[in-house]
């Protein structure tokens, strides 16, 4: 709200369920300009979940309902084209699923009953039930997608007929199909300034020939339609950090589906006591965190909010905007293996901080597809200290190398973008070229990382003659800029709550070896591990590898981690088993009397608060309930 008398302007919003207040001061032309675009925009839609969830949710007959449904059968009824298939089985590698799974667990069957009320088919094996996941994930991404596009306050093509977002809704289908082509290939988008908001991903199929047809482009029409009555000018103007997208996806995703990956959506209310309680219990005003698990991004945005806290937005020039950009890119992080995800992730992150963003900004969204179980490895490679990491891939492994300097630089990112442009076009050697260029700028290149890189970029070269490629240097380019996030005050969040009896088996297999190490099974046997939750695994890793000397690692829980047998390697938190050295529960939350939280999920949790700080536990540990 915006109140004046001509002379003086203040304003006054509501966020959060909490009331924030500007105070009056003298007009300026800028405030006449926000005047004059709150007018204008007084009768559109306002970008907040309720909305969304009205207009997007996974209803009969609603628009997200028929693209879904358009999207399942045209893979169920027709043989994969190869880019299709590709995209596919990779996301299928991703997410650790096999067609050879017979499982019947009682989750399995909840998930094929769901999916095939949606989908009015008999889902009854595991092929079926990845093409109907992967179609739902798919709906999700186009959506955030476009709402993105509609949110970003830049031109999106250099395209005449296609200039900002409104655009879209007269354009022909060929047109359409050429601007969903250029945002999905994930470099032509680049260019806009935000490296990496929309970078290309697993869901990039739906306009490839093989699937576009005028029932599609249809749909499309609508939804862009549906999307344009939709106002940006709140995120423009003022600082707004909240949760969109998350009633968005509970609404798309059948519960079954969210219950099996351990997704349980954080309040907003409870992240902010989370947040504030370990910045409360860490000696630096101008700490930096992570959220390792992000999710839809609540954790992340409660970060930026308390970044903006500590700032009057609507005294800053521009320049001090600017470094204010910078600072929160500096010190807000977020990881998570799910690309959907990092995508909505990155979308929220860019609406926190949209009132520093104008035309002119250049930056890459701090958010990265990454294992949080799994941390890359440094090696020597001759003298030059190189971040490692081995990506799967059902045509083989890539083993990516790159100096830890080149990677934590600023330059990482868009060189590798740059890099897969060269090798779209097939000029191998100048992407060869190009990157040793690059890396040079950092570190001394030896005879034997010269060979790392060649051997990299012919094996990427070599997929991509097989059309299995397009996705690969992005991956790469994340898991290793995920890796290199460390020296943190904070690591923060609500990893997924997962048995190890319900992970896929090939998983579980490829991340016993990191729990072993750990010593977190208890006696030091793999039986051990049957009650044991992967969030276990999560907090470990990224508490000893994320955080500083004086760190603090901030989760919430299961209570059963407090007490059963099968966490007693947990509790012990070993880092160093020569020194022992570890990690100490300082302090503990219990939410069971807060009414459920998760709404959908009432097992009992806690707020769990470690440090490398000593605690005598023979004393006990302060646990509020």
């Amino acid at each position: 709200m915006i109140i004046t008398d001509g002379k003086k302007i203040g304003k006054i919003g509501y966020v959060n369920e909490k009331y924030n207040t500007l105070p009056f001061k003298n007009i300026t032309t800028n405030d006449i300009d926000e005047i004059v675009k709150a007018l204008i925009f007084s009768k559109s839609k306002k970008l907040n979940s309720q909305n969304i969830t009205t207009d997007f949710g996974l209803r009969p007959h609603s628009i997200t309902m028929k693209l879904t449904n358009k999207l399942f059968h045209s893979l169920y009824n027709q043989e994969l084209d190869t880019k299709t298939l590709m995209l596919f089985k990779e996301w299928q590698v991703l997410f650790h699923l096999s067609e050879t799974d017979m499982g019947k667990n009682q989750d399995i069957i909840k998930r094929r009953s769901e999916l095939s009320n949606l989908f009015e088919v008999n889902i009854n094996d595991a092929r079926s039930e990845y093409l109907a996941l992967f179609s739902l994930q798919t709906t999700y991404a186009i959506i955030i997608k476009l709402i993105a596009c509609k949110l970003l306050n830049k031109r999106l093509t250099n395209s005449e007929n296609i200039k900002y977002f409104n655009d879209l809704t007269v354009v022909t289908s060929d047109e359409l199909k050429e601007f969903l082509e250029k945002i999905e290939d994930g470099y032509s988008f680049s260019d806009n300034g935000i490296y990496n908001l929309l970078e290309g991903d697993f869901f990039s199929w739906y306009h490839l020939d093989s699937h576009w047809d005028y029932e599609l482009y249809t749909l499309f029409n609508n939804l862009i339609s549906k999307i344009e009555e939709y106002t940006t000018f709140t995120f423009l103007h003022e600082h707004t950090s909240i949760d969109v997208f998350k009633e968005l996806y509970i609404e798309i995703m059948p519960k079954s589906i969210r219950h099996s990956l351990g997704e349980y959506f954080t309040p907003a209310w409870l992240a902010d006591n989370v947040v504030q309680e370990s910045i409360n219990r860490i000696d630096s005003k101008n700490w930096k965190a992570i959220d390792p698990t992000c999710g839809s991004g609540i954790f992340i945005t409660t970060l930026i909010n308390k970044v903006f806290d500590q700032y009057d937005l609507s005294e800053m020039n521009s320049k001090e905007k600017e470094n204010l950009l910078k600072e929160i890119y500096n010190r807000v992080k977020g990881i998570d293996i799910n690309p959907l995800n990092v995508l909505t992730s990155r979308v929220s992150y860019m609406l926190a901080i949209s009132p520093l963003i104008d035309e002119e900004t250049t930056f890459e969204i701090p958010v990265y597809l990454g294992d949080s179980a799994i941390i890359p490895t440094t090696e020597k490679i001759e003298n030059t200290e190189c971040y490692v990491n081995t990506i799967e891939t059902i045509e083989g492994n890539l083993n990516a190398i790159f100096p830890v300097d080149f990677v934590e630089s600023s330059e990482f990112t868009p060189t590798l973008i740059t890099a897969q442009k060269l090798l779209n076009i097939g000029i191998l050697d100048e992407v060869i070229s190009y990157l040793l260029e690059k890396i040079s700028k950092y570190t001394a290149i030896n005879v034997t990382l010269e060979n790392k890189i060649q051997d990299l970029c012919n094996k990427i070269a070599e997929l991509s003659s097989k059309q299995w490629d397009g996705i690969w240097l992005r991956i790469i380019s994340n898991f290793l800029k995920a890796g290199s996030l460390k020296d943190l005050n904070i690591v923060v969040g609500n990893p997924p709550w997962v048995k190890w009896e319900y992970l896929p088996q090939n998983y579980a297999e490829k991340i016993k070896s990191v729990s072993l190490e750990r010593h977190l099974f208890s006696g030091q046997t793999y039986m051990g591990a049957i009650s044991l939750n992967i969030c276990a695994l999560i907090a470990h890793v990224n508490a000893s590898y994320r955080l500083n000397e004086d760190g603090i690692l901030a989760f919430l829980m299961p209570k059963t981690m407090m007490t059963q047998d099968s966490y007693e390697g947990f509790r012990n938190f070993i880092l160093d088993i020569e020194t022992n050295k570890r990690f100490y529960l300082q302090y503990a939350e219990d939410w069971e009397k807060s009414g459920h939280p998760f709404i959908t999920m009432k097992d009992a949790f806690l707020s769990y608060y470690f440090k490398k700080d000593y605690i005598d536990y023979t004393k006990g540990v302060p646990l509020l309930m």
